[in-house]
């Protein structure tokens, strides 16, 4: 299991590496960009937090080292719109992933989706442990704070289910505005029908996702899905639309704006 950590890692890694070069070549070209300065901090800040969870101790040093010099020149600058953290939530297979990526792309925000965490843990506790939910929380509350408390915006995308506190949502909140910033509720839903359609495709299998219809009718009938009603700004049904167009959709209602195009 550690190696396909390590797998998944080396494919982000290499992604973020190279959204640092073009970064690094845009500020360059544009010094006084300050979109541009935003971005690569935004792309370091991940890079470093997807090390430091597989214990990449150089990598994050070296991302952090970024940080470390660029935030001056970013605090130079005219104060920012205050960091946001996007939570797209929903129940499985509702599409959430889908549309966070495609909303990472519109919005030129970072994707941390909760199965970095799950994957991590699942390592080492039993999923829905004492221990595994615990660490869960921890893990989401303290990244996400960090990350804002740098000046990150980012997405967060989370299946509401019993083994999470039912005050998680409030506490995350609370958090997010302890460190400047303010958080965004998206609800992403889908008809039942659809849901069992989905629940087996390949693509939940690659991310070792809930991919079994009969253990997912089990568990819904056991509750394990029942959670309290979550605060929801915006709304999107993705039986209705494609992922790009609910992505456009909430960028648009949440006035999330989209990184200058190249050239």
């Amino acid at each position: 299991m550690a190696r396909d950590l390590y797998k998944y890692f080396r494919v982000e890694a290499r992604e973020l590496i190279e959204q640092l070069e073009k970064g690094a070549l845009d500020l360059e070209k544009r010094p006084d960009d300050r979109e541009a300065l935003s971005s690569i901090l935004r792309v370091a800040h991940t890079l470093k937090g997807a090390a430091r969870v597989v214990k990449q101790v150089e990598i994050a040093d070296a991302a952090h080292a970024v940080e470390d010099a660029l935030i001056p020149l970013r605090d130079a600058s005219e104060p920012m719109t205050p960091p946001r953290v996007i939570v797209l939530h929903g129940p499985p297979a509702s599409g959430k992933h889908t549309i966070a990526l495609e909303l990472s792309r519109v919005a030129g925000l970072p994707l941390f989706h909760n199965h970095l965490t799950v994957d991590l843990l699942l390592a080492l506790f039993p999923f829905g442990s004492p221990a595994f939910a615990g660490h869960r929380e921890r893990i989401w509350l303290d990244l996400m704070a960090d990350a804002v408390g740098a000046g990150s915006s980012l997405i967060f995308t989370f299946n509401p289910e019993r083994t999470v506190s039912s005050d998680f949502p409030a506490v995350l909140a609370a958090r997010i505005r302890e460190r400047g910033g303010a958080t965004a509720f998206v609800q992403v839903e889908c008809p039942e029908s659809e849901i069992e359609r989905r629940i087996e495709s390949d693509s939940r299998r690659a991310f070792r996702k809930l991919a079994s219809l009969e253990v997912y009718r089990r568990l819904k009938r056991e509750g394990a899905f029942e959670f309290p009603p979550m605060p929801s700004q915006v709304r999107v049904d993705s039986s209705k639309a494609t992922a790009r167009e609910a992505a456009e959709r909430i960028a648009a209602a949440l006035g999330l704006q989209a990184p200058p195009s190249p050239g």
